[in-house]
C-alpha cells in the first residue's frame, strides 16, 4: 500500500512539471548555433572549415592571447584570457535565460 501511495503522489507531483516542459521554448533557437568563432574561421566563406583554415584561425587566436607578442604565454597572459573567457560565457549565459524568460512571458 505504501509503495503505490509514493507511487501515485511522485507521480502526481512530477505531471505539471513535464506538461511545462513540453510547452517551453529551446533554450537556443533553432537552426546554426550562433559562432562567431566558427564564421571567422571560415576564411573562403564557403561554410565549411577546412584543416588549414582551422589551423590558420588558431594561430590568430594565440596571437590575440600573448598579449606582448613574446611567442610565448605567460601566465597572466593565460588568466586574462580564461577571464575573458569566463566573461564570455556568463555573458551568453544571461543571454539565452532572458530570451527564454521573454519567450515563456509571451
Amino acid at each position: 500500500m505504501k509503495h503505490i501511495l509514493l507511487t501515485t503522489t511522485l507521480a502526481l507531483t512530477l505531471l505539471p512539471l513535464g506538461a511545462r516542459a513540453q510547452n517551453a521554448p529551446p533554450l537556443m533557437p533553432p537552426g546554426p548555433p550562433p559562432a562567431p568563432m566558427f564564421a571567422q574561421a571560415d576564411l573562403d566563406h564557403d561554410g565549411k572549415i577546412t584543416k588549414s583554415e582551422a589551423k590558420a584561425h588558431r594561430g590568430t587566436m594565440f596571437d590575440k592571447m600573448d598579449a606582448d607578442g613574446d611567442g610565448f604565454l605567460s601566465d597572466d597572459e593565460k588568466r586574462l584570457m580564461h577571464r575573458k573567457h569566463q566573461f564570455g560565457r556568463r555573458m551568453h549565459h544571461a543571454q539565452n535565460r532572458m530570451m527564454h524568460k521573454k519567450a515563456l512571458d509571451t
